[in-house]
């Protein structure tokens, strides 16, 4: 069933039973990947790291598809709860989002995919993959992520502490400083901002604050 603009409210979550945790502790994270869109392609690159534990674990999961529905909500469309499959060591999820234009006109639509694979114990990867129809333009972000298990958490760092450590756009460094953030803190950020969205747009108004 394609997702409605009528309950402003985020998509649910819920990993299914059975779904591999990683190790508690740090994890390096290396992505690499493409984004596609009207001004041109982009190659990206990230590094950071994450002190993970059972709860940021399943945060972690969760992540990178608040981050696209937050985008698909400013776009004035509304994600449906991700349909996932977990067979053996691969886990499989894809949601579709949809709006309608003002006047009822067609808006854009996007189909959001990943698959993570836990390799062993100390590393874990994911194909992740958004690609958007959109009214103007369309748009693709494509990225591999893979995890690998460093150790314990450093000293001064609690379970969901990241540190970005470098984020290149076409080979160019994009980060002025080393910086701090939290996966618990950052998907509360991501659900409120898609809340407020689809809610102002429930009441009659546009996607733009």
């Amino acid at each position: 069933m394609a997702a409605c603009l009528c309950a402003p409210d985020a998509a649910a979550f819920d990993l299914p039973q059975g779904t591999p945790g990683r190790q508690a502790g740090m994890w390096q994270v290396e992505l690499s990947g493409r984004l596609e869109h009207q001004d041109g392609v982009f190659n990206i690159r990230k590094t950071s790291r994450i002190c993970l534990d059972a709860k940021a674990d399943g945060a972690l999961h969760e992540l990178n598809f608040r981050e696209s529905e937050m985008f698909a909500a400013a776009a004035g469309e509304a994600c449906e709860a991700p349909r996932f499959s977990l067979r053996g060591n691969v886990l499989s999820a894809a949601s579709s989002c949809r709006g309608s234009a003002g006047g009822g006109q067609p808006a854009g639509s996007r189909a959001i995919r990943w698959t993570t694979t836990f390799v062993d114990a100390r590393h874990v990867q994911t194909q992740f993959s958004s690609q958007n129809q959109g009214p103007l333009f369309d748009s693709a972000l494509r990225f591999t992520e893979s995890m690998r298990y460093l150790g314990g958490c450093e000293a001064g760092y609690r379970a969901g502490d990241m540190l970005k450590m470098s984020w290149k756009v076409d080979g160019d460094e994009t980060l002025k400083s080393r910086s701090r953030e939290n996966v618990h803190r950052l998907l509360e950020d991501y659900r409120l901002s898609t809340r407020s969205t689809l809610e102002r747009i429930h009441k009659g108004g546009s996607a733009a604050p």
